[in-house]
């Protein structure tokens, strides 16, 4: 029965007004009479019959009840596509669902960030049957929106019955753009950074960066070659030589511009360091002081640290290379020692000026 009456939205416990047309005299109700019944009825209480018969019709309530249950009505089929639009090409968000019969339904679209509503649609279901909407990505006069997360919601009521809503989240953004400023940088005799910037929106964040080069002006070119930044270094190129580099990077929305810059490679002359920080001397066992200190944040390769030290303002010892770019030092020490401790780094252009820390050691 559930399935039967489902196609025109009744409701199995309402009531039912059909005019007669029985003219066999096989019915309760003549020719042209109007006939009350409940949607779902017993033969014998329109008709001169039994049917259906004596066991059945004693669970006719029950029958109502069960129809009732099976027949709680639903959205199905509902659809919203794509999930991740561009917003500089022309497609629009598709949204489908199937809608029970005289139900009131709406699709609306809502900024996830702000919670405003900037586009609906609506309607009634006669039948039983699918609705479309076509969201354009602009608002209700006609503008459009800005990039973003976007609710898409389809939603029914029926009597005052709020159905379970259906729908998915929208992201509208365009691909990334990259703008022309590049930058080379020479960051050790044989090492050189190439860096870029690619703008995008936070809601679409880049999920490739590439770039290729070609050393003869453009008539052939490596292979694409992907990075997780906007960024790479090689150690390939020589004082002199002439490269030309194409960039561009991606997100889920697509692929941006593609941008070529031409580089000759520069001698290499960094600055020379700046000043390490934090110098600390601290005792840690009754003849041992640890002396450590920070460098200063640089691209350019370092060739080490130096120190020298100086016991109770006598002579500074020469200065001495810390191994492997170390940052810290240990001194032996007498009780009762004033010691002097100073560090510079070394770069290709030179060294950074000294720093001193000063450590009275108890006795």
């Amino acid at each position: 029965m559930a399935w039967k009456i489902a196609p025109y939205g009744l409701d199995p416990n309402a009531t039912a007004r059909v005019l007669s047309t029985d003219t066999s005299g096989s019915s309760k109700f003549g020719a042209g009479q109007t006939a009350t019944m409940q949607v779902i009825t017993a033969h014998r209480d329109v008709g001169i019959t039994a049917c259906p018969g004596r066991y059945l019709y004693p669970y006719m309530t029950q029958i109502r009840s069960r129809a009732t249950d099976l027949l709680l009505p639903v959205i199905r089929d509902a659809s919203v596509s794509p999930l991740n639009l561009n917003q500089v090409a022309a497609e629009n968000v598709s949204v489908r669902a199937t809608i029970p019969a005289t139900a009131q339904w709406s699709v609306e679209v809502v900024n996830e960030a702000t919670g405003q509503l900037v586009n609906s649609v609506s309607g009634t279901q006669g039948t039983t049957g699918p609705i479309a909407f076509d969201w354009n990505k602009t608002d209700q006069s006609g503008v459009a929106v800005p990039a973003g997360r976007y609710a898409v919601a389809i939603k029914a009521s029926i009597r005052n019955i709020v159905l379970p809503p259906a729908g998915q989240v929208v992201t509208l953004a365009p691909p990334p753009k990259i703008s022309k400023k590049i930058t080379f940088k020479r960051i050790s005799p044989t090492k050189t950074k190439v860096s870029w910037v690619a703008v995008t929106e936070s809601v679409a964040p880049l999920t490739r960066n590439q770039f290729r080069i070609s050393s003869n002006g453009g008539k052939s070119w490596t292979k694409w070659r992907s990075t997780s930044t906007t960024e790479f270094v090689t150690t390939k190129w020589r004082r002199g030589q002439v490269f030309q580099v194409e960039f561009r990077s991606h997100n889920i929305m697509g692929v941006s511009n593609v941008v070529s810059k031409r580089y000759t490679v520069a001698a290499y002359a960094p600055p020379k360091p700046a000043a390490v920080t934090g110098v600390s001397l601290v005792q840690t066992t009754p003849n041992l002081v640890t002396a450590s200190w920070i460098p200063a944040v640089s691209e350019y390769e370092s060739q080490g640290f130096f120190t020298r030290t100086s016991i109770n303002n006598g002579k500074w010892s020469a200065w001495k290379k810390t191994p492997a770019l170390n940052t810290s030092q240990t001194l032996k020490v007498n009780p009762g020692d004033k010691i002097r401790f100073q560090v510079k780094e070394q770069n290709f252009s030179g060294f950074s000026p000294a720093k001193t820390g000063r450590l009275t050691v108890p006795n």
